[in-house]
């Protein structure tokens, strides 16, 4: 019985092994808190500041233009998001995986010239007298 005492006294190197184990466990859980409440906080504040800053382009942008254009610059943006998410994901990125760089508002304009684009009623590309290009949605 004196033995067993005399044992349960001394620690065994198996449980100081998974003792530092579960302590380093712990702190790292510790770490990974502490550094996902940072940067939850930081990105709800970066949020924050990028809407502001949206928010007050969007006024400016009425203030120079006038609401009604900004309104119908708005609708084109929305109605043109599919052809821009078409023309990068299948024409810009194998580009750019392939390691090459291209002008991409000259390519937006070619795709979007193109008879199967133009005659899908997503978009109508047309360039004006002047020379600046200007997108129309089907419809307006």
């Amino acid at each position: 019985m004196v033995r067993t005492f005399q044992s349960l006294r001394e620690p065994l190197p198996l449980l100081q092994v998974v003792a530092r184990f579960a302590l380093v466990a712990l702190l790292y859980q510790l770490v990974v808190l502490i550094l996902s409440g940072y940067w939850k906080l930081f990105l709800r504040c970066t949020q924050l500041v990028s809407r502001k800053q949206e928010f007050r382009a969007d006024e400016l942008a009425s203030q120079v233009a006038g609401s009604k254009a900004l309104i119908d610059g708005l609708r084109v943006v929305n109605k043109i998001d599919p052809t821009v998410q078409m023309y990068w994901n299948n024409e810009v990125v194998p580009v750019m995986n392939a390691g090459f760089h291209a002008p991409l508002a000259e390519g937006f304009a070619l795709f979007v010239a193109a008879p199967g684009i133009s005659a899908s009623g997503h978009l109508i590309y047309s360039v004006p007298p002047w020379g600046r290009y200007s997108w129309k949605t089907a419809g307006s």
